[in-house]
C-alpha cells in the first residue's frame, strides 16, 4: 500500500437508508506523510431523501449550496478515490460509521461495495481504535481532553480543541480531515508503536497475532487482551478474553468469550452476553495476555479469570464452544431494498459485468431486461427514477413508483433505528424552528421545502 487516504462523511442522518451529503479526503504518502491530493465533494439532496432537522443542525448542509452534484456522481468520484491501487483508506471512527455508509452508498448505486477492502492492494484502517492503545501504553503523545465529570473524551472535536491543530468548524467534512491528518502525524512520531498497530487492520497479521495466543503456555493458552472503547473507561477499555475459534457462518470472525464476569454455569443467558465476535482485520485489539498488557487490571478481575479459566479447565465445554461458534444474528425482518446488502448474494461476474455496462449506457433503461435478478433490476429501477426518470421504460414506470414509495412512506426500522416520513419530517422541523438560531432558519426552509416537495411527488399509497 502506497497511500493513506484520511476521509471524512457528513450525512443526512445516522441510518444506512440515509445518504453521504459530503465527502472529505487528503492521501498522504504513506512513508512521508505528505500530502499528495485532496477531495471536497459536495454532494446533492436526493429528490426522495427525507431530511433530518436534527443531523441538519450538527452540519447545517442545507438543500441549496454552491457545487453540489448528484449522488449518482458523487458515489463514483469517492469509490474511484478509495479503489485506487494501493490505497488504505480510514479516518477517525471511520470503521464505526463511515466505512458503512460509503459500502451502502456504492451498493444502492450498483458499485461493488466491498473492493476497497481488498482488490488492488486496498485496506481499511481506523485511528478511533488506535489512539484508544495510545491512551492505555503511550499517553505522552497526546493532550487528551476530559468530559465535565473528569472522565476522558475520544471526540475528534473535544482533541481538535486541546491539541489546537485546526481552526474552523467542526462537523465540516475537510476540517475533521485536517484535524485528523495532524493527529495521525501525532501518532506517527511513535512509529514503532505506529507500524505495530497498523499491522492490526492486516487479516493475516492479526490472524497470526491471534494464532500466536494459543502457543502460550500453561493455564493462559489463548488467553489475551482485547482492547476496544465499547468495555467503557471503568474497564480501562479493556477485557481479558479466551479464543474459542473461528466462526463456522460468519468465514471472516473469529470468536472469543469474556473472561471478566463469573461464567456460572455456562447457560445461554450467561454465555451470550460475554461473547466478543470479533472480525479479521477490525478491533479490537488482541494482546497477550501478560504482565506488561494486564497491569491496569483490578486484582479482583484477576481473580475471576484465574476462576473461570480452573472451571473450564476441569469441565468439557465441546458442546458449548460449538454452540459458541455457530451463534448467528437474528434476521432482520420487512428490510428495505436500500438496506438488503446483507441479506444478498455476492453478484455474479455476469451481473458485475452488468452493472458496468449499466454506469457506461447512454440509455441505462434498455438494459434492464438484460439479466434475471429481480432484486438487482429493483435497484436498477430505483437508481434511474432518482437520477435518470426520463430512462424507465413505460412498460416498468408503475412498478418504479411503486418502490420508491414504499421506501418514502414506510417508517422503516434497522437495526434499532427508524426512518421519518415525510410528514413526520415536517412535524420535526415545525417544532425545532420554534427555538432555533435565525442564522439556521434559511436552511431549515429549504428542508421543509424539500420534505414539501417529497410528499407532493411522491403520493402516498
Amino acid at each position: 500500500m502506497s497511500s493513506l487516504l484520511i476521509y471524512d462523511l457528513e450525512t443526512s442522518g445516522l441510518m444506512i437508508l440515509d445518504q453521504v451529503l459530503q465527502f472529505a479526503a487528503i492521501r498522504l504518502d504513506r512513508h512521508t506523510l505528505e500530502e499528495i491530493e485532496r477531495y471536497n465533494v459536495e454532494v446533492a439532496w436526493r429528490r426522495d431523501m427525507v431530511p433530518s432537522v436534527d443531523a441538519y443542525l450538527v452540519h447545517q448542509l442545507g438543500v441549496d449550496r454552491p457545487g453540489i452534484v448528484a449522488e449518482s456522481v458523487a458515489v463514483v468520484e469517492m469509490h474511484q478515490a478509495l479503489n485506487q491501487p494501493g490505497t488504505m483508506s480510514g479516518g477517525y471512527n471511520t470503521l464505526g460509521f463511515d466505512d458503512e455508509m460509503l459500502r451502502f452508498a456504492f451498493y444502492r448505486t450498483l458499485l461493488p461495495p466491498y473492493t476497497h477492502q481488498y482488490q488492488n492492494q486496498c485496506g481499511r484502517f481506523d485511528l478511533l481504535p488506535m489512539v484508544v492503545f495510545y491512551y492505555l501504553y503511550a499517553p505522552d503523545t497526546l493532550i487528551w481532553p476530559k468530559k465535565d465529570n473528569g472522565l476522558p473524551s475520544f471526540k475528534l472535536e473535544d482533541f481538535n480543541r486541546e491539541n489546537q491543530w485546526v481552526e474552523g468548524r467542526s462537523h465540516d467534512a475537510m476540517n475533521d480531515v485536517e484535524a485528523t491528518v495532524a493527529m495521525l502525524r501525532h501518532l506517527r512520531l511513535n512509529k514503532p508503536m505506529w507500524d505495530y498497530l497498523l499491522g492490526y487492520f492486516d487479516k493475516q497479521t492479526d490472524q497470526k497475532r491471534v494464532n500466536d495466543l494459543m502457543a502460550q503456555e500453561g493455564r493462559y493458552a489463548g488467553v489475551g487482551m482485547m482492547i476496544h472503547l465499547r468495555f467503557g473507561q471503568g474497564r480501562h477499555y479493556q477485557a481479558p478474553v479466551l479464543h474459542l475459534g473461528p466462526h463456522h457462518v460468519y468465514k471472516n470472525q473469529l470468536v472469543f468469550l469474556r473472561l471478566d464476569e463469573p461464567l456460572g454455569d455456562l447457560s445461554d443467558d450467561t454465555i451470550m452476553p460475554l461473547m466478543v465476535k470479533k472480525k479479521l482485520g477490525e478491533p479490537g485489539f488482541v494482546l497477550p495476555y501478560v504482565d506488561r498488557y494486564t497491569k491496569n487490571l483490578p486484582h479482583d478481575t484477576k481473580m475471576i479469570v484465574d476462576a473461570n479459566l480452573e472451571m473450564l479447565a476441569n469441565a468439557d465445554i465441546s458442546e458449548f464452544v460449538q454452540h459458541c461458534r455457530h451463534q448467528m444474528y437474528d434476521s432482520i425482518e420487512g428490510v428495505d431494498l436500500d438496506a438488503m446488502l446483507y441479506q444478498q448474494s455476492f453478484l455474479s461476474k455476469d451481473e458485475t459485468d452488468w452493472c458496468t455496462s449499466f454506469h457506461l449506457a447512454q440509455n441505462k433503461g434498455a438494459l434492464l431486461e438484460q439479466h434475471s435478478n429481480p432484486v438487482l433490476q429493483e435497484q436498477a429501477l430505483r437508481y434511474l427514477w432518482r437520477f435518470f426518470p426520463e430512462q424507465i421504460p413505460g412498460a416498468l414506470q408503475s412498478a418504479a413508483e411503486v418502490s420508491i414509495k414504499s421506501f418514502v412512506h414506510q417508517g422503516l426500522d434497522f437495526k434499532g433505528q427508524v426512518k421519518q416520513t415525510p410528514q413526520q419530517a415536517l412535524s420535526r422541523i415545525d417544532a425545532v424552528a420554534v427555538e432555533a438560531d435565525k442564522g439556521l432558519q434559511e436552511g431549515m426552509m429549504q428542508l421543509k421545502n424539500h420534505a414539501q416537495t417529497i410528499l407532493e411527488e411522491i403520493e402516498a399509497p
